[in-house]
């Protein structure tokens, strides 16, 4: 159990990919038809990424602290989390119309996301391979739904479990349970098996599990030659998935198995082999950029989009796409430069200590679940008024009526 908080820039570079499939497949790009399979990526990387820090702490300090645990996600997430939600309602009340409730289900996807709940409302709500989900502008936050439910019970798991064999035992149960459970719901409901936690929990779980038996970094060896052999096989594995799956592919289920293996196949393999040409293809100083903003890029490009599948009836042009994702690029860059870094970083920021930073969290959950319901109910009575005019406008063709 090594646990390390060392910077690799490869796992910036898998995040680049991951994002990039995901944005690809949203663009409508061709050949790009497994593009969702990002999301899978993103999952074994959080779940290791967590773990590891949390082993790291725990080997250093004796222990967890599950208030700084916390506090380090708030500061991770939900800055820029918040921005895309209120900028998501100001263009929905200027793009999308209320009297077809487009407006009020933007307004509670928004309530529901700022509850970490919003797996559960587009499973209720929608299909995520429905033509329909183009219409969503938030359905993209059922993801970090996902993440935070699991990172409720995962942190308590490893600081009440103190014997690491039988941590391990119980997160093999959970793989192996959360995994059957994908395998059957995908056969009977697909749409839980997409958007639930308990058939996601495996994803991240493999993460968690790679974090426990990630090698030391070898320049020689048969562990060497053994990385590269894994890192090959495992980024091949996820271009494939990329290219090869599509909305038809039974998801997740075992076709899940592509890129999240293929995931822990390179993280494994290029810590064994950190100068094999994957790694140093992932560590390209461009491609690392874009796994820096990977996070901005995943909430901005979605809302975009769907806006102009509104305003086009599902039929943009290319070129409006295009310049759409690369403004999407731009509002990313822009939201990790001004808003990610100084919150997770500045000086200001981290002099206000814990639970100060869970006040103010708190308060700007609040701020935004106000606004959200504010907008909702705006856009309920705009809804009715529309509909009055409707009937107002008719019942004036015949005079007789019209009092």
């Amino acid at each position: 159990m090594r646990g390390s908080s060392r910077y690799r820039p490869d796992i910036d570079g898998l995040r680049a990919i991951a994002v990039l499939a995901v944005v690809a497949y949203h663009a409508n790009v061709p050949f790009v038809t497994g593009g969702f399979v990002g999301v899978d990526v993103f999952f074994v990387i959080s779940g290791f990424l967590i773990t590891n820090l949390l082993i790291a702490e725990q080997n250093s300090k004796g222990r967890i602290s599950l208030l700084n645990f916390y506090v380090r996600r708030v500061r991770r997430i939900l800055p820029a989390f918040l921005l895309v939600i209120v900028g998501t309602l100001i263009l929905s009340w200027i793009f999308l119309y209320p009297v077809n409730g487009e407006q009020q289900t933007v307004a509670k996807s928004a309530i529901a996301a700022l509850l970490l709940s919003a797996n559960h409302f587009f499973y209720s709500t929608i299909s995520y391979f429905n033509n329909q989900a183009e219409q969503m502008p938030l359905l993209h936050l059922w993801s970090l739904s996902v993440e935070e439910q699991f990172y409720v019970v995962w942190p308590l798991l490893l600081l009440l479990l103190s014997d690491r064999r039988r941590l391990l035992l119980v997160l093999i149960a959970v793989w192996i349970a959360s995994f059957a459970l994908s395998v059957w719901l995908v056969i009977w409901d697909q749409s839980a098996a997409f958007f639930l936690m308990p058939a996601r929990a495996w994803e991240l779980a493999t993460g968690a599990l790679l974090a426990f038996f990630i090698p030391a970094s070898s320049s020689h060896g048969s562990k060497y030659h053994i990385g590269i052999a894994c890192s090959l096989l495992g980024i091949t594995m996820i271009f494939a998935s990329i290219f090869l799956l599509d909305r038809a592919t039974p998801f997740p289920g075992a076709a899940a198995l592509l890129p999240v293996i293929g995931t822990a196949l390179v993280i494994w393999g290029n810590a064994a082999a950190a100068r094999s040409w994957v790694a140093l293809a992932l560590s390209y100083r461009p491609i690392v950029f874009v796994g820096l903003i990977s996070y901005s890029l995943y909430l901005w490009h979605w809302p975009l989009l769907t806006f102009a599948n509104a305003e086009t009836l599902g039929q943009p042009h290319p070129l409006l796409v295009a310049g759409l994702v690369t403004l999407a690029f731009m509002l990313s860059w822009m939201t990790y430069r001004f808003v990610e870094v100084p919150f997770r970083r500045s000086t200001q920021v981290l002099a206000l200590g814990q639970w100060q930073t869970l006040r103010f969290a708190t308060a700007g959950c609040v701020l935004v679940l106000t606004i959200g319901a504010l907008f909702g109910l705006y856009a309920q009575e705009k809804a009715a008024r529309w509909d009055l005019n409707a009937v107002n406008s008719q019942l004036g063709k015949w005079p007789e009526y019209a009092d």
